[in-house]
């Protein structure tokens, strides 16, 4: 007999719905998403979508999503927009910097998930999105640069990058460069937005064994 599913979280917009199930998914786990397929416009309001999991499961992917929380333990709204400041407290940070002076935070330690183009740190799954028909991440612009400038911290090589522009359920690559570093993307960022609007930018990471072969 099959485990039976069990309700996990209620979205009204589909690309929180499709990004959390992208989540659940590359982290080996296997939700389900109901009504999704009846709501066809990407950014707007939708009917209710019903995210499950088997019940084997549940618990597991309740830590994941838990993880992608957009509030802090203060309610305050952790954001995204300003990249050179500190992602726990907001205080400014200096380029390069690998912690904040104020309260400390860095990424050092953190877990991450390993997506289908690159792994994303704990503090910026929050950041990323993901379209029902990939297991591909894709950010904002500001999140992207903070990615990028993580890559490099952690002295991860991204190899080349995409600019998504978010059509129904799917995703429309609006630009694509295959072979670029994480300053090629950033140089290239402020030209995209202004000829394809508000994107999100999906950088490739070369895997070590990647690396290794090249």
């Amino acid at each position: 007999m099959a485990d039976p599913l069990v309700a996990l979280e209620t979205y009204e917009y589909l690309p929180e719905a499709a990004t959390a199930k992208a989540l659940l998914e590359v982290s080996g786990l296997h939700p389900v998403l109901l009504g999704a397929e009846a709501n066809s416009i990407w950014a707007s309001r939708v009917a209710q979508v019903k995210l499950e999991i088997p019940q084997v499961e549940a618990d597991a992917a309740r830590r994941v999503l838990a993880k992608i929380q957009r509030w802090d333990e203060s309610g305050s709204k952790r954001s995204a927009d300003d990249p050179d400041a500190c992602l726990e407290c907001g205080a400014p940070m200096d380029r390069g910097a690998r912690e904040c002076a104020k309260c400390g935070w860095s990424y050092a330690g953190e877990e991450t998930t390993d997506y289908e183009n690159g792994p994303v740190p704990d503090s910026l799954l929050p950041f990323a999105r993901s379209p029902l028909d990939s297991h591909r991440f894709g950010m904002k612009a500001a999140a992207a640069t903070r990615y990028a400038r993580w890559c490099e911290q952690e002295e991860l090589e991204i190899s080349g990058f995409e600019a998504w522009q978010a059509s129904g359920c799917a995703h429309d690559v609006v630009a694509r460069v295959d072979s670029a570093t994480g300053a090629d993307m950033l140089a290239a960022i402020p030209r995209i937005l202004q000829r394809h609007g508000d994107v999100l930018f999906s950088p490739l990471v070369r895997k070590e064994t990647e690396v290794d072969a090249g």
